[in-house]
């Protein structure tokens, strides 16, 4: 079975159901909600795993790497390695058959199944051989497949409702994060921004600025707020 399937079968699928699930026996708590998909999306993903592990725009301080690798886990999508090696793909051969979330496939590959499709190449290992060796990021690669269990299990222990609201905010980071496959990038191989949702996804939505011309601030205008390159201005050193 393909690693991608593995990690989906074991992590992505039970916590998705179990957010589902948890949400309508336990309720949520709307400010845990909040905040967590804030720190997940932004911090973990948007600042941490694509700015800072995939593209290596900053430096930070080793606890901040270690804090961003860990939220960008709880989106239940990977290590920062694994998702690093699946966007530096998604940028050398954007839109085509080898993208590994390419529209040309159809919405449900581009906004889900990829992730239990997508087959790892060794050529596809070179291209993160510069993450492996850092010891840091390759121990929470190693343990991105329990941190989000053992976040839960922590949680579930302070209040299940707490528990219930930071897991419904994990598959909520994870829709989140698929749906920019599908939802900026065309089959014909158009990129879009969205200036609207920016906020909401830590500048992530800023996707046609991004694919552009790379810069560690994805906005180009003053209504395009980047909340995630906010966040790098207060951590970079």
């Amino acid at each position: 079975m393909r690693a991608s399937a593995v990690y989906a079968l074991a992590i992505h699928a039970p916590i998705s159901i179990f957010a589902i699930v948890g949400a309508y026996m336990l309720g949520i708590d709307l400010p845990t909600f909040l905040v967590s998909v804030f720190l997940i999306q932004t911090v973990g993903i948007s600042v941490g795993f694509h700015r800072y592990f995939s593209h290596k725009g900053f430096e930070t301080s080793e606890l901040m790497k270690i804090v961003m690798g860990y939220l960008g886990t709880l989106a239940i999508i990977g290590g920062p390695i694994s998702w690093s090696l699946v966007h530096r793909q998604h940028h050398k051969h954007s839109d085509t058959d080898l993208d590994p979330h390419s529209p040309k496939h159809g919405f449900v590959h581009s906004a889900y199944s990829w992730v239990y499709t997508f087959n790892v190449t060794p050529k596809m290992l070179a291209s993160v051989k510069d993450l492996y060796k850092d010891n840091i990021t390759l121990t929470i690669e190693k343990l991105s497949f329990i941190l989000p269990y053992v976040t839960l299990v922590i949680a579930y222990f302070l209040s299940p409702v707490v528990c219930a609201s930071i897991a419904l905010a994990m598959f909520t980071v994870f829709l989140m994060e698929t749906s920019l496959n599908c939802l900026f990038h065309s089959p014909t191989g158009k990129v879009y921004n969205s200036a609207l949702l920016s906020p909401v996804f830590g500048g992530s939505c800023l996707h046609k600025n991004h694919h552009e011309s790379y810069s560690v601030n994805f906005s180009k205008a003053w209504y395009q707020l980047d909340t995630g390159y906010w966040i790098i201005k207060l951590i970079r050193k």
